[in-house]
């Protein structure tokens, strides 16, 4: 047996996710030429991560933990008169509302809407999917948007 015929045990990364895989989601839609809007930071946020920071402080003993806090965020790219691609990153919440700040998910689609009001031309790329299944999602889906990285440079 021969290693040749040995699958390799991880797959290479590819050039976008060699660009775009350590940076923030945000940095990557905006570069795409998406209008981002990030929901700002709240008290329940503030509170969550002190408090997330004071037990990692205690039980490990470190004295600074820097967080990267992720924002809940609504991206569009117009694609047409009546059709755009969304991109929306949002925390999984309770019954209640509140987040749940260990689960993070994307949502990926296209919609069209008339002036009835009506949708049209809709289609889902990822529903509820990880950073990492939206980053090949996306990659897989950029030739809609090349024209607009092309016209932004």
């Amino acid at each position: 047996m021969s290693f040749k015929n040995i699958m390799p045990i991880l797959k290479p990364r590819s050039e976008f996710y060699k660009k775009y895989g350590p940076i923030p989601v945000v940095k990557m839609l905006k570069d795409y030429g998406f209008i981002v809007d990030e929901t700002p930071i709240d008290d329940e946020d503030i509170v969550h991560f002190e408090d997330h920071k004071k037990m990692i402080q205690e039980r490990i003993g470190l004295s600074d933990v820097p967080f990267n806090v992720k924002k809940e965020f609504s991206a569009e790219y117009s694609l047409s008169a009546i059709t755009s691609v969304f991109v929306e990153g949002r925390y999984t919440r309770t019954l209640t509302g509140e987040k749940m700040y260990g689960s993070y998910f994307y949502y990926f689609y296209k919609e069209g809407f008339l002036s009835s009001g009506r949708k049209v031309n809709g289609r889902i790329y990822a529903d509820r999917v990880t950073r990492l299944t939206f980053l090949r999602t996306f990659e897989k889906q950029a030739i809609m948007f090349k024209k607009n990285e092309l016209r932004s440079k």
